[in-house]
């Protein structure tokens, strides 16, 4: 009696919770995790509601799908069954559940057999339904389930498990091979269990092919990172799972660190040299979400690929983070110029105020007096002390380069307090241009081979500036000798360009994830020729240029007649007088509903 009070109690206070083995479930998974691989993959599957024009656009019989019909079937039911399983079997390709027929499928399909509600649609039998199913295959020509098509989805799911990552886009390659075969497909299910073991048959042979490239030596700087030394209170795996922060400057720093530090764990990632990005970040997913304690249960090659993923995806994500910190420096350091040169355009406002009225006595002077002498007498009676003056002119300096958006002269002082440290964390990314371009990196080596040098200027020969734009050219110039450039104002502008590059993918981090070359994953150009025959075979194209020519024209003149046949009965397009074709005034929604008919047809 008491074990069931406590049990009333616990399902109603905890009716989200469900009994298992060992007590209560986890709470319910979340919105990412509670969707199915059935609802992820392309598996073919009809929907809960079909629309009347899709009815009408996939379930319509031809004559020649009606004949077989005639010839297949006794009576007016049996001819209604086997073309319903019919037009499903074309859509599916595979057979549907006795209760996953659509009845809108079944009563549009009453209407082009002129087939009335009283006879029913019966799929029960399964003597006729195995004929049925027998016929349609021989019409289709695509063959039943057996061994071969196993055999062709595991040899397409298994190359496909060694560039991809996710199961749903496996699952994918699996059903265009068998689709490319003429293969019926087989029950979800059955997809499934295939899956599991062409996935861990592909990582199994994955982590053997890295565990046999590792050295002794290697083995033994990665066993050590499970060792707790007396001054640690955890072990150097754990220190390898740890995530990026925030972008900072103490931030910055610590990263540098951490990447340096996993520099010198000795893996350069030769071992993984042949696995696809894809794979490398969804193992080493995996492997971070492990412990020390589980991974020690791991078999060695295993144990040992997934360090090495992890290591090298730590190493990716760490430059990511430091690249990610450059971008947003760069920005905070020109918003905070933008900023000031704001606050100083409201401060000098009054001194602006000032040179006008000074300005206007001038013009006054002029237009009252004919003289020449006398403007000028006057004119120099208005300042006659040297003082005001050299305060005027400074006064007129100061409005010029603070006058419309010209905030590169204050781009210094906020730049100068973090200089050594992107210094450093431009140097540690190693830059690469995508182009042949690379006038910006040799003068970012220049500034490094003099960034201790306290010199203002720089001879303007030795400076490369193609990369620089006009309104840095002459900003960076000295104003009376032209031949120079100003150093800090090169340094910052070297740097904008290099973040901006960065950021737009014209420059690239040897090792990085979201800022890498990624042509460096495009095939190469032989290897798409070998590939290019099966590709054509697959899609149905000619794989010569004149065939493919000849096939296309072929295809467009077919289109052609097929459009001009059926214009009579096309009532969204009307012919003039002139023979011009255009869609009658209609309502935005009929407009739509006609153009979308008229394009299927």
């Amino acid at each position: 009696m008491i074990g069931r009070y406590l049990f009333a109690c616990a399902a109603h206070w905890l009716p989200c919770a469900t009994l298992s083995g060992r007590g209560f479930s986890t709470p319910p998974p979340s919105k990412e995790e509670a969707i199915s691989l059935y609802d992820k993959t392309v598996y073919p599957r009809l929907s809960r509601a079909i629309a009347a024009d899709e009815v009408r656009l996939r379930f319509t019989p031809t004559a020649e799908e009606i004949d077989f019909g005639d010839k297949g079937s006794r009576s007016p039911g049996s001819r209604l069954t086997l073309l319903t399983l019919l037009k499903l079997f074309q859509y599916l390709h595979r057979f549907p559940d006795p209760n996953e027929v659509p009845p809108a499928v079944v009563q549009h399909l009453r209407i082009q057999l002129s087939i009335g509600d009283a006879i029913p649609f019966d799929n029960r039998d399964p003597v006729q339904r195995a004929r049925q199913y027998r016929a349609i295959r021989e019409y289709t020509g695509i063959r039943a389930w057996c061994k071969e098509a196993r055999r062709i989805a595991v040899t397409a799911g298994y190359d496909a498990a060694l560039v991809m990552a996710r199961p749903s886009d496996i699952l994918s390659a699996m059903l265009a091979g068998l689709i490319q075969a003429r293969y019926e497909m087989p029950a979800f299910s059955t997809l499934e269990r295939v899956l599991g073991r062409v996935r861990a048959l592909a990582h199994r042979n994955t982590c053997g092919t890295v565990f046999r490239r590792l050295s002794p030596e290697g083995r033994q700087a990665l066993d050590a990172l499970l060792v707790i030394t007396v001054d640690q209170k955890r072990t150097a795996f754990q220190a390898i799972k740890q995530s990026p922060q925030r972008p900072s400057r103490q931030h910055l720093e610590e990263s540098m660190d951490h990447r340096q530090w996993l520099e010198s764990l000795g893996s350069d990632g030769t071992e993984l040299k042949g696995v696809a990005p894809s794979l490398v970040a969804e193992l080493a997913k995996q492997a971070r979400a492990t412990n020390a304690a589980e991974l020690k249960r791991f078999t060695p090659a295993k144990r040992y690929a997934l360090w090495l993923w992890l290591i090298h995806n730590a190493k990716a994500r760490s430059s990511d983070a430091i690249a990610r910190m450059l971008v947003h420096r760069r920005a905070t350091t020109h918003r905070r110029a933008k900023d000031a040169l704001t606050r100083q355009q409201l401060q000098q406002r009054e001194r602006v105020s000032d040179l006008l009225g000074k300005f206007g006595e001038v013009i006054h002077m002029v237009a009252s007096e004919r003289n020449d002498r006398k403007v000028g007498e006057q004119v120099r009676a208005v300042w006659t002390q040297e003082q005001e003056i050299e305060s005027l002119h400074q006064d007129c300096d100061a409005a010029r380069n603070r006058s419309g958006n010209h905030y590169l002269p204050l781009l210094w002082r906020h730049y100068k307090n973090h200089r050594a440290v992107l210094f450093r964390a431009v140097n540690a990314l190693k830059l690469s241009p995508a182009s042949e371009d690379d006038s910006a990196w040799r003068a970012w080596h220049m500034l490094c081979e003099k960034s201790n040098r306290r010199a203002a200027f720089l001879p303007l020969k030795s400076v490369p500036l193609d990369f620089a734009s006009k309104r840095w050219r002459a900003w960076l110039q000295h104003p009376i000798h032209p031949g120079l450039v100003d150093r800090r104002q090169l340094e910052i502008g070297v740097r904008s360009y290099l973040t901006d590059q960065l950021q737009a993918g014209a420059w690239f981090v040897p090792g990085s994830e979201a800022y890498a070359d990624h042509r460096a994953e495009l095939l190469s150009w032989p290897e798409c020729e070998s590939r290019l025959p099966e590709f054509c075979e697959r899609v149905g194209l000619p794989p010569t240029a004149e065939g493919f020519g000849d096939e296309l024209q072929r295809q467009l003149t077919e289109l052609a007649a097929r459009v001009d046949l059926q214009f009579p009965q096309n009532t969204a397009i009307r012919s003039t007088k002139r023979g011009s074709r255009f869609c009658p005034n209609t309502t935005p929604g009929r407009f739509r509903s006609r153009r979308n008919a008229c394009m299927r047809r």
